[in-house]
């Protein structure tokens, strides 16, 4: 068996006579219609197109605490346009997503109890959800990220 996305090759494992998985390679990029070529013994099969989806990643967020009900603005990347696909969850509760794009998260921050406390955020597009969540302090108070603080951990000097 061989495998090609968008000309690139795949690696094959549990290759039987009824079917076989690939993995998408690394080096293909995300996006619709993705040409799939497969070589069975030697015999070309009609080509298809799928479309890859990159799990998606934070890179920043507008708050190192923040209260409920404010607005939180998550960066990243291989996010969506419609914020019907995007699931932000808090410690398991989930905010409401009012808009976004391709690197970009508005959402309501909502009620968490037992604050200040240390929260992790989840995000999920479609069925992929992040590799790293982050993490924020959920308090009565809206402290801006200057920038200089990472999205993983709350800043040392608010607990």
């Amino acid at each position: 068996y061989k495998v090609k996305i968008d000309g690139v090759l795949a690696s094959v494992s549990d290759a039987s006579a009824e079917n076989f998985k690939f993995k998408i390679p690394k080096d293909v990029k995300p996006g619709k219609d993705k040409k799939v070529e497969i070589t069975i013994a030697g015999v070309k099969m009609k080509t298809f197109k799928i479309a890859v989806q990159a799990a998606p990643e934070l890179i920043s967020l507008s708050h190192l605490s923040i209260a409920d009900g404010q607005t939180l603005i998550i960066k990243g990347k291989n996010f969506s346009k419609d914020p019907k696909d995007i699931e932000v969850t808090f410690n398991g509760s989930k905010g409401t997503v009012t808009s976004s794009s391709e690197d970009s998260i508005s959402v309501i921050f909502p009620a968490i109890e037992n604050i200040p406390a240390r929260v992790t955020i989840q995000v999920k597009v479609g069925d992929m959800a992040c590799t790293k969540p982050g993490m924020i302090l959920g308090s009565m108070r809206n402290i801006p990220n200057n920038g200089t603080y990472s999205p993983f951990e709350v800043a040392p000097h608010l607990f």
